[in-house]
């Protein structure tokens, strides 16, 4: 690994960060803008990002990898959430409960690590790199957003579970899957 290319790559992402956050500090981006351009990073870039990095050639051996990343990243997530059950417990205020739950368990790497991945490992390593996004989306659009979802909501069953197939990171998730076998 070249480190003067990851020291690199790290810099740039921290300028970049810096200017949003200027143009955030001097109103070039308004409020609305900013949740526009996280509709397009969650509902376009996100799900193109899901495709191509199944666009690798098939081998056995990269399918059971992809297979043990997949199985531990099933095993993280559910002890992620079995330990924010019983840390925020004793959290009195349903919302903050439901927020620090949501907060302990889903980090926002995604976005900003794959770039850094892919200019150190390339194409393969995105593969790879994208498995633990797969599985944030997945666990994101059930368990996450049933966190915030009210209990006495008059949306019913299988509409909620139609709203989470029908999602566009679900969605590229069976498409890169489907592609890649």
């Amino acid at each position: 690994m070249n480190i003067g290319l990851l020291f690199n790559q790290i810099f740039l992402m921290f300028c970049l960060m810096l200017l949003g956050l200027l143009a955030n500090k001097i109103k070039f981006i308004h409020e609305q803008t900013a949740n526009d351009l996280t509709n397009i990073l969650l509902y376009l870039v996100s799900p193109c990002l899901i495709i191509k990095s199944f666009e690798i050639h098939y081998s056995a051996q990269r399918l059971d990898q992809l297979l043990l990343i997949a199985s531990s990243m099933l095993i993280i997530y559910s002890l992620q959430i079995l330990c924010s059950r019983l840390i925020f417990h004793a959290v009195t205020d349903p919302r903050l409960q439901r927020i620090t739950k949501f907060g302990s368990i889903y980090s926002n790497a995604g976005f900003i690590g794959i770039p850094l991945v892919s200019s150190l490992f390339g194409d393969r390593g995105v593969f790879y790199a994208v498995v633990p996004i797969v599985f944030f989306n997945l666990f994101n659009w059930t368990h996450g957003v049933a966190l915030f979802t009210k209990e006495e909501s008059k949306i019913g069953m299988k509409q909620k579970f139609f709203r989470v197939i029908f999602n566009p990171n679900i969605i590229a998730i069976l498409l890169g899957w489907v592609n890649l076998c």
